[in-house]
């Protein structure tokens, strides 16, 4: 059994400064940043996940004697984002809130792996680049839940492996990639306190930690 944590909340693409002086850093990075911007960030993305993950321990803990937990050990997958390790905050949209709860997430992944160790729960995480959703394309979901980029629409992101597309068209990650990583984390016993980056190389165009 695996429980996984899809908690993303973003907030309104930041203005970057419009010139190399502390005053228009200032302007845009502290005059219009909102607190409610890192609250709101840090409590869905971060703290949510935390307190949902012991919400559900005590379902984890009794898959094991299910018949099922012989074959698949109980685990939580946690949804982080490239965006905990980019340099780049374009890749974010300039969001600092949000790059920093996904840093936090990235964090809490290992260290609840090796805290819920006596447990046999694992705790494993996905990292996803740019995967076309409701909170990337909103107004755009049909009736299966599925998103999709209107014609010309791009996001300054480098996304050099993915497969083919629509010349002019934004590459972009799908369902099925997303949920053929998630079976392999919930199959693979072996995998324990990880976050598996999913971006289609965007980290190795963009400057990162990863």
């Amino acid at each position: 059994m695996a429980y996984v944590c899809i908690s993303r909340i973003s907030t309104a693409p930041f203005k970057t400064p419009t010139e190399a002086k502390a005053e228009a850093f200032v302007k845009a990075y502290f005059h219009e940043v909102a607190e409610e911007d890192f609250d709101q960030a840090l409590a869905t993305n971060a703290v949510g996940p935390y307190w949902l993950t012991f919400a559900f321990l005590p379902l984890l803990e009794k898959w094991k004697s299910s018949p099922g937990g012989a074959r698949f050990a109980p685990q939580v997958v946690m949804t982080s984002s490239m965006n905990g390790w980019t340099k780049d905050p374009a890749t974010s949209g300039n969001s600092f809130p949000y790059m920093y709860s996904k840093s936090a997430v990235g964090h809490a992944t290992a260290s609840l792996a090796h805290e819920l160790l006596p447990l046999g729960v694992r705790v494993n995480g996905i990292a996803p680049g740019l995967f076309v959703t409701e909170m990337s394309s909103p107004g755009t979901m049909n009736t299966l839940g599925q998103s999709h980029l209107p014609p010309g629409t791009t996001f300054g992101i480098e996304v050099p492996v993915s497969g083919p597309v629509e010349k002019g068209q934004q590459r972009a990650g799908t369902n099925r990639d997303m949920g053929a990583l998630v079976l392999f984390l919930v199959a693979n016993w072996f995998v324990d306190g990880e976050t598996v980056l999913i971006d289609g190389g965007s980290l190795l165009k963009h400057p990162s930690s990863y």
